[in-house]
Order: C-alpha cells, then structure tokens, then sequence
C-alpha cells in the first residue's frame, strides 16, 4: 500500500475560518465493528507529487488507532461522498473541492490540511492552470477560448476541471455552453495525455492541476516552452503558473460516525508527523 515520490510537505491545521487506484491493500473488515476505523481516499490523477506523504499518513493512522485494524480503500471522487455513509468511513482524504461540495450534506468536520515548501499557506495551496499551444497566437484571453475543444481528465476532479471552470465563470462566461466539445481522458495516468492531447492539436487548451506543466517539462514528458498558461495569475515569487485562484490543500476530515477521542488523537498524531523530506520543521497554521 505504498505510492511513491519525494516532496517537501507536511500537515497544517485548517480551521473553519478559513487516479487513479493505486493497489492500496485494503484489510478485510473485521465482524466486530468496533475493531475497525475506516478511511476512504479519493483517486486522484498522476503524476503526483504529494505520494510518499499519501502513505505515511496512512502509516500515521494506523499506528494511532491499533489495536484497531484501519481498513483502507480508494473511491472515485464522483462516488466518494455516497460511498462514505454506504460503506461506514470514518475518515476521508481527498481535496479540499471534495470536502466543500459534501461537508454539510455529510456533516464532515476538516482536520488538517497539506501545506508545501512553495505553497507554505495551507489556505492557498492548490489551482490550476489552462494550458495552450505556445504557437497559438489567436489565443490569449479566456474569452478567446470560446467554440474551442477543451481537455481534461474528469469533470468531478477539483484542480483537474472544476476549478478552471470557476476561472471561466469568473470572466463572465457560461462554462456549461463555452466549449463546442469537451474531452475527459479519465482517471489514473492523465496529465500528461491531457498536455499532449494540446501540443497534438486534438484539443485547443488542456486542465492541468497545479505546478504540473513545470513539472511535466522537468521529467522530459512534454518538450518544454510547447505550452504556456493562459490567465496567469501568479505573483512574482510563485514557483509555479497558474489560471486560478489558490485554495487550500488535500484534507483530512473525520465523518459524523468517528468519536471525539478517535479524532483528536488522529489531528494530534498528522500535526506532529514529520515531512516527508529531511531538514523542515512540523508548523501549525492557523487562521
């Protein structure tokens, strides 16, 4: 049940004032329910750079609630909220898109949040950026992007689709009626299929979460200056490009059937564990 990368990250406070499936091995449940916490995890598309903390949460959970057995299981995003009163979860970790849509349908309480080196704000830790081909001189506004084919992965992912509707929406525009065609690439190992799906010519601009076009350029996926960001909003000092607005990280947050002593010593546990990078310190952010 391990993902796999390296990145400086580590877990926030984040108070109220503010894929794909990847082989977890999920235990059998055991016939007496209160031997079990169980913790449903959104897919999410790859690469990702935020895998390695993924799993030492997980780590973190389990060595918390032994001699509980943590049953552990990844949903879809468009079936998680459903998913987490059918199958009894206890705990959810998934964006912080997921968790505002469902928390007060489910009564979802938000624990802590991640935070990185580049974005150390736990409250603006996450976007996404519209991407064009570099040569596409028609192209420079979002208004130009109208009757254009769009690409993505999934249209219930957070920062692979929703939030860069929300820019659109945000200049006025219907992104229900903007596009002539809208394509879904699916879940799992889809941004990259999304950015060469551009450069291709077989969609005119493409989703893709935050930092991932530098990212994509680093590993040599796609050649680099092919694409560039459209609605660039980023400030000087940002590592990274991006067409939104930032919002917080991937969250943890308990449901309605986990117990106040169970949540506390959890929160407690993922704001004392250590990055997954040696040399940074643990801080906790409040607002």
């Amino acid at each position: 049940m391990k993902f796999g990368a390296k990145q400086n990250l580590r877990f926030f406070l984040f108070p109220l004032c503010c894929s794909f499936f990847l082989g977890f091995n999920v235990a059998e449940a055991d016939s007496d329910e209160r031997n079990v916490v169980r913790l449903g995890i959104s897919n999410f598309a790859l690469p990702n750079p935020n895998v390695t903390l993924y799993n030492r949460t997980i780590d973190t959970i389990r060595e918390v609630v032994a001699p509980q057995k943590l049953v552990v299981k990844q949903y879809s995003p468009e079936h998680l909220a459903a998913k987490a009163e059918e199958d009894k979860l206890d705990l959810v970790f998934g964006s912080s898109g997921f968790y505002r849509r469902t928390a007060l349908e489910t009564g979802h309480k938000e624990l802590v949040s991640i935070s990185s080196d580049d974005y150390p704000n736990p409250n603006f830790n996450d976007g996404s950026s519209l991407v064009v081909r570099s040569d596409r001189k028609d192209i420079k506004t979002i208004h130009d992007l109208k009757r254009k084919v769009l690409v993505a992965n999934a249209p219930f992912t957070f920062t692979g689709y929703i939030a860069a509707m929300g820019a659109i929406a945000a200049e006025g525009e219907d992104s229900e009626t903007f596009f002539s065609k809208k394509i879904f690439k699916g879940e799992g190992r889809t941004m990259v299929n999304v950015a060469r799906d551009v450069i291709d010519g077989k969609a005119d601009v493409g989703v893709l979460r935050l930092c991932m076009l530098e990212r994509l350029e680093e590993n040599g996926s796609i050649p680099k200056g092919s694409l560039r960001v459209l609605n660039n909003k980023a400030e000087s000092l940002e590592k990274c490009q991006r067409s939104t607005d930032l919002y917080p990280g991937w969250t943890v947050s308990s449901t309605p059937r986990a117990s106040s002593g169970l949540i506390k010593k959890i929160t407690r546990a993922l704001l004392e564990q250590k990055p997954t990078a040696m040399g940074y310190r643990d801080k906790l952010s409040v607002c």
